[in-house]
């Protein structure tokens, strides 16, 4: 296995220490051990078993991370307390473990010029820089040169010791810049220059307008690769009490790849005496599961979904060897948290935020793809079409959705809109709470010279108030624990106002009946009553005139900007939203909404879930987005 330790016979005096790799050399005293170079990061499960069963000869550590598939790049990232709840309880092999992964982690620059092809032919060192940005410069002549220069971070300090990155300086002029790769060489060195360690006040649109300033210079640049997405999303469930909702997602991906089977990234799943090229849809398996290179991850393939409810129902890859091209076609499905508006409820709508994790740094989404990547019409005019489920039918209705590149947050968001249908809050709650409350009129009906007056009156007061309590405590039941009041929320306690006004009135007209005045309490009444049902009727009058004028109804700019007060404003990045008026009365419209590209990429974080449903394209409902974007 390239860049693993081969065995070599024991020395007598490594006789003590027979457990650790016999390519290492241990010395007597304090001296350090010596590694041969390998680069941990980049090892998949088996080779780290192997990796670890050679360090370690007859513990069966290496089954135990097998077991766990436990991969380089989560190797570098365990604890002691990790390794412990592996199994792994000895403190010297822990120790030990921690010390060949600090010791060791060095990229060999034989497989750096392999992997990136484009830096094969030259002699120059590969190094890692932090903190990075390319600066232009103008010489005395007027020409442009452009430089990359990085500075020292406080918590790499282990990296620098151990010679894995340089610290801080200026390279020279750049000759050659690779945007998918991260790369960019002066003929001196190569540096590899990460999106995670880019300088901050320079932003990912920045670096995009210098490549193509540096390219018009006469630097060697090389482009992100090709890429285009489309996904179809069928709301499945939305949970007003968890804040969260279900999708049953199709997500379609294909990218340009000439070099798959040359590089050994796939293999073709034909019959030994089978000819691929005879393939238009050539079936493939790709080689390296979960380090592939393609433009998402599915260790972290949404953001903000819920514990392990992302599961991969389906998954498929093919290539055309005629274009070139990978196709990619993946069923899962997710919960997703998701902060709720509901201010205005029940006239809520709500933004239904679906974030794919995409690598926007290192490839080109495109807006349409290009005619000879041979993708059905459906796919090729539309980025995202949202439908769904029957069950969420029957209480929303969809609006067209939008689509939001977003490179600062390292993905690409889906958004779903949905409105609330109001008939069934309207029948169960609003028209009974109209009913009780006029039924409180009767209060003012009792005869005033009964020795009960004000027990019938308060009691019956009472009883209307509980069953109106009834109501709210149902209404409770089906919404979040939320901090403001809802439009329904000030419906109800209109109405235990009112019925507060009726309990002070009966007993000041017992008062008055006590005291003998007894035409004063009848005109006592009669005032009160009036007042009682000209509030209750302009209440309901003010509240019908706002629903059929759609004032109920926020427009998605006022969604957007309470979505990005509560709860995930930072992960949002939601762009301003135009519409017609259609939109802001409620009406159903296919009409797409435009947006704008966000600025700057941060690398994808890895995060382990699991993701999917087959979709029925066809059911009512479906809408289709296709908005404007920048790549």
């Amino acid at each position: 296995m390239a860049g693993l330790p081969i065995k070599r016979p024991l020395r007598k005096k490594d006789e003590v220490n027979k457990d650790i790799a016999v390519n290492d050399v241990e010395s007597i005293g304090n001296k350090k051990l010596r590694m041969q170079s390998f680069n941990l990061a980049g090892m998949s499960c088996l080779e780290l078993s192997q990796f670890v069963d050679r360090h370690f000869p007859g513990q069966g550590y290496g089954d135990i991370f097998l077991r766990n598939e436990v991969s380089g790049d989560d190797a570098i990232k365990l604890e002691k307390d990790d390794l412990r709840a592996m199994g792994i309880t000895k403190m010297n092999h822990i120790l030990r473990f921690f010390h060949l992964r600090t010791s060791g982690n060095i990229i060999p620059a034989e497989k750096m010029k392999k992997e990136y092809k484009g830096f094969s032919k030259s002699e120059a060192k590969f190094v890692r820089v932090p903190l990075w940005q390319v600066v232009k410069e103008t010489d005395g002549k007027g020409d442009k040169r452009y430089f990359l220069c990085w500075e020292p971070m406080g918590d790499l300090d282990s990296e620098y010791k151990a010679g894995k990155m340089l610290k801080c300086g200026k390279s020279g002029p750049l000759t050659l810049y690779d945007l998918h790769r991260d790369l960019a060489s002066d003929g001196k060195y190569n540096y590899i220059i990460e999106e995670i360690y880019r300088h901050p006040s320079q932003i990912e649109t920045q670096i995009e307008k210098i490549a193509a300033e540096m390219e018009a210079s006469g630097v060697h640049v090389i482009p992100k690769t090709p890429a285009y997405v489309h996904l179809n999303i069928e709301v499945t469930e939305i949970n007003l009490v968890a804040e969260r909702f279900s999708v049953a997602c199709e997500l379609y991906l294909c990218w340009e790849d000439s070099e798959i089977f040359k590089e050994k990234r796939a293999i073709a799943i034909v019959e030994d005496d089978e000819d691929f090229r005879q393939y238009i849809e050539l079936p493939i398996a790709l080689t390296r599961r979960g380090e592939e290179e393609m433009p998402i991850s599915f260790d972290h393939l949404f953001k903000h979904a819920v514990g392990s409810t992302l599961i991969i129902r389906y998954r498929e890859e093919t290539y055309n060897p005629r274009t070139k091209v990978v196709h990619g076609k993946y069923k899962l499905s997710v919960a997703i948290e998701e902060t709720m508006e509901l201010q205005r409820f029940p006239f809520d709508r709500q933004l239904l935020h679906v974030f794919l994790v995409a690598d926007l740094g290192d490839w080109k989404f495109l807006r349409h793809p290009p005619p000879n990547w041979q993708l059905t019409p459906e796919r090729r005019e539309s980025r995202c079409r949202v439908h769904l489920s029957t069950r969420v039918a029957a209480e929303y209705k969809v609006f067209s959705p939008l689509v939001n590149y977003n490179p600062d947050k390292g993905g690409i968001e889906f958004i779903a809109r949905v409105q609330r249908y109001q008939n069934f809050y309207f029948l169960n709650v609003i028209l009974p709470a109209f009913i009780i409350t006029m039924l409180g009129v009767n209060a003012f009906l009792f005869k005033r010279d009964s020795p009960r007056l004000l027990e019938a009156r308060v009691t019956l007061v009472i009883r209307l108030l509980l069953t109106i309590v009834a109501f709210k405590l149902w209404v409770s039941s089906v919404l979040p624990i939320i901090s403001y009041t809802t439009v329904m929320d000030l419906y109800i306690m209109t109405t235990y106002l009112l019925m507060a006004f009726v309990a002070a009135e009966a007993l000041a007209v017992f008062f008055l009946v006590e005291e003998g005045f007894l035409e004063d309490a009848k005109e006592v009444d009669v005032v009160c009553a009036s007042i009682y049902v000209a509030l209750w009727g302009g209440v309901n009058l003010v509240y019908c005139f706002a629903v059929c004028t759609g004032y109920c109804y926020q427009s998605w700019d006022s969604v957007k900007r309470l979505s990005k007060k509560e709860g995930k404003s930072g992960f949002r990045g939601v762009a301003p939203l135009e519409e017609d008026d259609r939109c802001h009365l409620g009406a159903e419209t296919d009409t797409p909404c435009p947006t704008y590209n966000r600025l700057t990429y941060s690398k994808k974080l890895k995060k382990r879930s699991t993701g999917s449903h087959l979709i029925d394209t066809n059911r009512r409902g479906s809408i289709t987005a296709d908005v404007e974007m920048s790549t």
